[in-house]
């Protein structure tokens, strides 16, 4: 069995972190079960931050990590990442029982992510230090995201802003893979034109 989780799920407390303490729960009743069970952790995906397109297209990143660092990593990679395992036998066999965190190449903080954005996109992109209620008000007006998904992704906003997710391990995701995760610069090649 292969479980895909979220990572930073080991870290909070239950009572202040409840959707993604959720995953941790999920984890620990699939090993109960007994299952020849590979956990596969995701990060922040970077195609999260097309939730911002609009704002991006006013030239602003709000995101409220105050200067907190992650390291996102692109939904392709888990995916490569999800194949492999499912695929290769060898590779399979070797990561049973275990729990990899895939995340991406380098530890980003909003600035940093906006300043990478303003150079691939060829215009200036601001990051904003916005407070948790208006992230909450901008993810409530993305059509077609589910409330469960933003309140986990605000829960991850304040791992961040906590400095509780400053995990990056590119080495596992290549040594897993066979390649270094995708550069967070090759967003705009695959998203460009969404922003």
């Amino acid at each position: 069995m292969l479980l895909i989780s979220t990572a930073g799920c080991d870290i909070p407390s239950e009572d202040k972190y409840t959707r993604l303490h959720e995953f941790k729960k999920i984890e620990c009743q699939a090993k109960q079960m007994k299952f020849n069970l590979v956990v596969l952790r995701a990060n922040f995906y970077v195609e999260n931050l097309l939730l911002y397109k609009a704002q991006m297209k006013e030239g602003k990143l709000p995101l409220p990590i105050d200067n907190g660092k992650m390291a996102p990593v692109f939904l392709k990679d888990v995916a490569e990442a999800v194949g492999i395992i499912l695929q290769d036998h060898a590779k399979c066999k070797e990561y049973l029982g275990k729990t990899v965190t895939l995340t991406g190449a380098e530890l980003l903080t909003g600035q940093q992510m906006a300043e990478r954005l303003s150079s691939c996109l060829g215009k200036k992109i601001e990051f904003q230090k916005i407070s948790p209620e208006e992230a909450k008000t901008i993810l409530a007006g993305v059509k077609g995201l589910d409330d469960s998904e933003a309140k986990l992704l605000l829960e991850f906003y304040d791992l961040v802003k906590a400095g509780k997710a400053e995990f990056c391990d590119a080495y596992e995701f290549e040594k897993l893979v066979g390649h270094p995760p995708t550069p967070f610069e090759d967003f705009t090649k695959y998203h460009k034109i969404e922003v």
